[in-house]
């Protein structure tokens, strides 16, 4: 396996903890998170470039930051913008920005459905770090492929 393939499944390790840890514990640890993004800086220039990780990493935090600015702390956690700051580290533009929509509209796919089946109401919080993780994935996997 090479070296990239080795960085991308210890990135795919990352998501796949920080997603469990947020359905189990509705926290993203900064122990995790933190290290990762750390190393997601350190290897930007070999993966996806360093303008274009920078920007991705902009472009992800962007509208969750904003959220959480319009609608407060206890509907968007810092660990999930942690998150979001590295899946576009990793990712890079664009696919920073469609990666967090893809999220988005997966919790609301998700939120609607629940709420038709009267497993959650209108009022209900979902932890966010699972639809990021598991929309940055497939587009992880994609860029792995396009650099090997």
């Amino acid at each position: 396996m090479s070296y990239l393939g080795v960085l991308y499944l210890f990135y795919a390790g990352v998501l796949a903890y920080v997603s469990w840890s947020d359905m189990r514990t509705r926290r993203i640890p900064n122990v995790v998170v933190g290290p990762a993004v750390l190393v997601a800086l350190f290897v930007m220039p070999w993966t996806v470039g360093l303008t274009r990780g920078l920007l991705g990493g902009l472009l992800a935090v962007l509208p969750l930051a904003i959220a959480r600015r319009l609608f407060g702390a206890s509907q968007v956690g810092m660990g999930d913008i942690k998150l979001a700051l590295f899946i576009g580290l990793v990712l890079g533009q664009p696919l920073a920005l469609w990666s967090i929509v893809l999220a988005l509209v997966l919790s609301l796919l998700v939120g609607l459905a629940g709420v038709a089946r009267g497993v959650y109401t209108m009022r209900s919080k979902l932890p966010f770090g699972p639809f990021l993780a598991s929309s940055a994935l497939p587009l992880l996997v994609l860029v792995l492929v396009t650099r090997t």
